[in-house]
């Protein structure tokens, strides 16, 4: 979608949630590793005052801080030395609010105190927790994404009860803030995170295949492929995704594990030990509306022959 014809308000709520989930998934991170806010201020990421922004989620629109996009993610990646999982996520917010940014700054001029306006209205629209003059109670990262996630809101339950059925909505609800594919329908829980690697080596006749991606607008199988021995495959993927869709997910079918990948870079994974039968490769996004398109390219380690896409088999 250009920039053009999509309304500035919903650009404004992108990167509002797109703020959220930096914060909250910033959050975890100090909170897994132990660490205080203080940290990256000693790391001399940035003063203490700023990261303190970055952890108030959309409400820093109306600070006039930098925003933690892509650069600042990086300089916190490796300040804290994080993980590869740790690091794709932030990688990928901030590349999410990078270019939410950019298109609505090629819009509106002023376009930062509009969307910090828009903050402010949709937050009193949904009830959010102000204190006096404006200012946010203290709340985690994770209670501010709520109203933007859009999370049921329970009446009349105990206290048990409505902390049980608030934690399998949150399961089956995703970073980006859209409904997902729920994980019954993956075969497997998503556990595994792909790599990011560098762009792939050519396809071997007989040994894999290239895949492309016109358009995925919620779920798409790939043509399937006979083994007739046990082997390993692997898998290089690049997809271009619209601002506000940050991954997608990948399952090797009919048992193969379920892999989140990153959009707009090279991912890898490899499913070993796969075993002589019948493949094929089926991939998903949130149904958002927004479609992604890109490439793949299937190695197997033992040769395998082909089929026509449809029709596929079955899960």
């Amino acid at each position: 979608m250009d920039a053009e014809r999509v309304p500035f308000e919903e650009l404004a709520d992108a990167l509002i949630e797109a703020l959220e989930d930096a914060s909250a998934a910033l959050s975890r991170v100090l909170e897994t590793g132990g660490w205080p806010q203080k940290v990256l201020a000693n790391r001399k990421v940035a003063d203490q005052g700023t990261v303190s922004k970055w952890l108030s989620g959309g409400e820093q629109l109306s600070k006039g801080n930098k925003l933690p996009g892509a650069d600042v993610m990086h300089k916190i990646i490796k300040a804290l030395d994080l993980s590869s999982a740790q690091a794709e996520e932030l990688l990928a917010l901030g590349r999410r609010i990078d270019a939410l940014r950019e298109r609505m700054q090629a819009m509106e001029r002023a376009w930062r105190i509009r969307a910090s306006n828009r903050y402010a209205a949709r937050a009193r629209e949904s009830a959010f927790a102000m204190g006096p003059a404006g200012t946010a109670r203290g709340v985690t990262g994770e209670e501010r994404a709520a109203p933007w996630r859009k999370k049921a809101v329970l009446f009349g339950a105990s206290g048990a009860a409505a902390i049980a059925v608030s934690w399998v909505i949150w399961q089956l609800w995703p970073p980006t803030g859209k409904p997902s594919v729920p994980t019954a329908l993956s075969g497997a829980a998503v556990s595994v995170i792909a790599s990011p690697t560098s762009a792939p080596p050519d396809v071997v006749p007989e040994y894999g295949m290239h895949l492309v991606t016109k358009s995925m607008a919620v779920r798409l199988p790939s043509r399937s492929w006979t083994q007739n021995a046990s082997g390993d495959i692997e898998i290089w993927e690049n997809k271009t995704c619209p601002p506000g869709v940050a991954a997608y997910w990948v399952a090797l079918r009919p048992k193969g594990e379920t892999v989140r990948f990153a959009c707009n870079s090279w991912q890898y994974h490899k499913w070993t030990g796969v075993p002589a039968g019948t493949h094929f490769l089926d991939a998903w996004k949130a149904d958002d509306g927004l479609a992604i398109t890109g490439e793949s390219v299937v190695r197997s380690s033992v040769p395998i022959i082909e089929h026509p896409k449809s029709p596929a088999p079955s899960p």
